[in-house]
């Protein structure tokens, strides 16, 4: 712990640098007050004691008070600016006051004078994936690792980044790398956790976050991940207990109460999920945290005569099904604007004569208040019980299902199916294979009609010639987002998905459609319920067992079954 050059040792400094030697042995012991006490007393001795001063800061921060370790670091600092070991410790106190950018400054000022300090690029790692900057946190932790390979720290922490990097194997590998090193380490266990959940193995997880929680039951985020794989495993309440147990350790982390506000809003605790939900803007969602000189409108106000803007976030599924209180916006008075994803402007634009829709980048030149797409259930009170669930508020240009009625005929039970969202997080678990659909396409009369665009689309030719109908290169071609699929769905008998923004747009149309739903779905299927309170036309068909598909296409083959003829198949006949 010691660094920094020698001092030239007369009588009293020989005596300061012994009484400095022994307080650096109690700061090795965890012995923080009397170690301070000493180094304040070598300090009053030699004021220009930069080791003293440095070993003092550190004890400072060691104990919580990172404004004054920080000021003694940088007094250290003043007096020996080639000072490494300072610098290190000075981008530690910066971090912990959450002042990032200076913190990975002082680390690079660490590294330049002394290339060779696998701490110093392991902690500007560890500053740069606060500041979401992983592609750069990633090759710190690779230095820290190749200067020093036995180092768990960075190692662990480097699993870190390549989770938040989307490379799941590799981070896998350096968290359990950590471990063979130090296999009693917590923080490696946590984030091992944190990469089992998101590749939804929760046994794996829970097991890992126990493990964690056993030897520091102080980490939250453990407790946090063991919330996650309880809710993956469909123990929701019990998921939310550990998400409380991490807020109480701490109480400001915002993916953490993120997380629970969809756990609340799974379960229909809307009043007590919406404002939890809000979260989501701490941490850090691009357009939730849209800045503005107006101000944020939550319903505190009256809104009658005045010019609302509302802006889109999330996904396009997202936008569509929260874009109604808009309507709701109007009926209360205000003149609303609404930015949307470029894609569905088209699509949207006649949501209303007098609601104005624009692109995601653009805003108006005046208005009084903005909002959020998704902070409007909030902003309107919205409650299980009052759900603004129109019948139906989008529709099809009248032209667009003439041309579609032509080219499609009336023949035939028409079923049009969707079975894969954009490839991602959010789509795990959500998809199934296109061939689940085969023994439906068997039964007399009935026509499937692939809707389906994007990832999955190869599996249609694994599948034997006819079995299902495509629309063509030009269906949805780009700048008509959704317009053909707007058509198409009003023309099917019904329509059969996975959970993706075909579900919503079809709803927000009013079309009958059955959604298939993974054992614990999207906050917004609730659990234990056929209906969904967002789209009346839905009806939704769960998992009984996770991963079984097999069972719920064996639910819908016998509804068919009994249905045999055109028109007869209805949301919820």
């Amino acid at each position: 712990m010691v660094a920094g050059p020698g001092l030239p040792l007369g009588p009293e400094a020989r005596q300061a640098h012994a009484a400095f030697l022994e307080a650096v042995a109690l700061h090795q012991q965890g012995r923080l007050e009397a170690a301070a006490r000493l180094y304040d007393a070598v300090i009053q001795a030699v004021p220009r004691h930069h080791d003293a001063l440095h070993m003092r800061g550190v004890a400072a921060l060691q104990q919580g008070r990172a404004e004054e370790g920080i000021a003694l670091v940088r007094r250290a600092l003043k007096l020996n600016p080639k000072f490494p070991a300072a610098w290190n410790s000075l981008g530690n106190g910066l971090r912990e006051a959450r002042q990032l950018a200076r913190a990975v400054e002082a680390f690079d000022k660490a590294i330049t004078q002394q290339p060779g300090f696998p701490e110093a690029y392991s902690n500007r790692g560890n500053a740069l994936a606060d500041l979401g900057r992983f592609v750069p946190a990633l090759a710190s932790y690779d230095k820290a690792v190749a200067l020093r390979p036995d180092y768990a720290e960075a190692w662990s922490n480097r699993g870190r980044a390549l989770l938040e990097l989307g490379r799941m194997a590799e981070a896998l590998e350096s968290c359990d790398k950590a471990l063979a090193l130090r296999p009693n380490f917590a923080e490696a266990h946590g984030n091992r956790a944190n990469v089992l959940l998101r590749l939804r193995r929760p046994l794996e997880t829970l097991a890992a976050a126990d493990r964690a929680i056993a030897l520091m039951p102080g980490l939250a985020t453990a407790h946090a991940s063991r919330a996650g794989a309880l809710q993956d495993l469909g123990q929701v309440e019990e998921a939310l207990a550990s998400f409380d147990r991490a807020l109480a350790l701490n109480p400001d982390h915002a993916e953490t109460r993120w997380n629970r506000s969809l756990v609340l809003l799974l379960l229909g605790r809307f009043e007590d999920g919406w404002p939890e939900h809000e979260w989501r803007k701490r941490k850090g969602h691009p357009v939730a945290t849209r800045s503005f000189r107006q101000p944020l409108w939550l319903g505190q106000e009256p809104i009658a005569g005045k010019r609302l803007f509302l802006h889109a976030e999330q996904a396009l599924g997202d936008t569509i099904q929260f874009c109604r209180y808009a309507l709701l916006a109007r009926e209360h008075g205000a003149k609303v604007v609404m930015s949307v994803q470029d894609a569905l402007v088209p699509l949207l634009r006649d949501l209303h004569p007098e609601i104005e829709v624009i692109g995601a980048e653009r805003k108006p030149d005046a208005f009084d208040y903005h909002t959020p797409l998704h902070s409007l259930p909030l902003a309107f009170g919205t409650s299980l019980a009052t759900v603004a669930a129109w019948p139906a508020y989008l529709k099809a240009s009248p032209e667009r299902v003439a041309r579609w009625a032509t080219r499609l005929g009336a023949e035939g039970l028409k079923i049009g199916i969707n079975w894969q969202g954009s490839t991602g997080v959010i789509d795990v678990g959500r998809s199934f294979p296109l061939s689940q659909f085969l023994p439906l396409a068997q039964l007399p009369g009935v026509r499937l009609i692939s809707l389906h665009k994007g990832a999955g689309e190869a599996q249609l030719q694994d599948l034997p010639a006819g079995t299902v109908e495509t629309l063509g290169t030009d269906f949805d071609a780009p700048g008509a987002a959704f317009l053909d699929s707007a058509a198409v769905l009003q023309l099917c008998d019904v329509v059969i998905t996975s959970d993706t923004s075909l579900a919503h747009l079809a709803g927000a149309l009013g079309v009958p459609t059955w959604v298939i739903l993974q054992r614990v779905p999207d906050w917004r299927w609730l659990l234990g319920r056929e209906d969904s309170p967002w789209y009346p036309s839905l009806r939704l068909f769960r998992q009984e067992i996770a991963g079984d598909w097999d069972q719920v296409f064996g639910r819908i083959l016998g509804e068919l079954r009994a249905r045999p003829g055109r028109h007869t198949v209805s949301a919820h006949s």
